[in-house]
């Protein structure tokens, strides 16, 4: 009755393995993500604002609001002294309000080992209803710097070392005067009422000072 046996043989291992080779990868991936694939697992949190407030010498207080929990069950924020997330510390966690739900406010006051003259970057991640934690928003504006200390005058962008940025930052109002709204009082270091070249040169005549140092502090 047929004439190939052979050939219905092979054409059937063929297409078992076209259906196994098609099979096998998603299953491996599925297996690799606890059953959910990557495509599947959406950031954890929607985030209406994040913001730091340094109240030194006593903590930093962290706010956060979320536009809504639907996929979000907790919370973890990172610190770091520079900005990369992956090499921050875990400083703390905490649970949702309500996981599945609608938007809320949370704080967190930070004094954990916060040293003078230090910047200090944080993140907030959450984990999804799954209990997975995708990377926190590396956005700007979701990160808070904080920099923790007395800055000097000199120190125009308060980064706790006087250098070009501060020079910059002058440089920006330059010619601006009193009742101008260009016209910043402290960035008119010799309180002549102008910002100009002679708020640049006694800015840049403690280049390189940094926090701790004599030089640093203000006059």
């Amino acid at each position: 009755m047929y004439r190939f046996p052979h050939l219905r043989w092979s054409l059937l291992l063929g297409l078992a393995f076209l259906l196994l080779w098609g099979w096998l990868p998603s299953w491996a991936a599925k297996a690799s993500t606890g059953g959910l694939s990557t495509a599947t697992a959406p950031d954890a949190v929607e985030l209406e604002f994040f913001i730091g407030t340094a109240n030194y010498p006593v903590d930093v207080l962290l706010e956060w609001a979320t536009v809504s929990e639907t996929n979000t069950s907790r919370f973890r924020i990172y610190r770091g002294t520079v900005n990369d997330w992956s090499v921050a510390e875990n400083i703390h966690e905490e649970d949702a309000q309500s996981p599945g739900g609608g938007g809320n406010y949370y704080s967190y006051h930070d004094s954990y080992n916060l040293v003078p003259g230090t910047v200090y970057y944080y993140w907030i991640a959450g984990a999804n209803l799954n209990g997975e934690w995708p990377p926190p928003d590396t956005d700007p504006e979701y990160v808070p710097v904080v920099p923790w200390g007395d800055c000097s005058a000199y120190d125009v962008v308060c980064n706790f070392v006087i250098d070009a940025q501060d020079l910059t930052a002058i440089a920006e109002r330059w010619t601006c005067s009193q009742g101008e709204v260009c016209y910043e009082a402290t960035l008119d270091l010799n309180a002549d009422l102008i910002i100009d070249v002679l708020d640049i040169m006694e800015d840049g005549g403690r280049w390189g000072c940094t926090w701790g140092q004599a030089c640093y502090s203000d006059p």
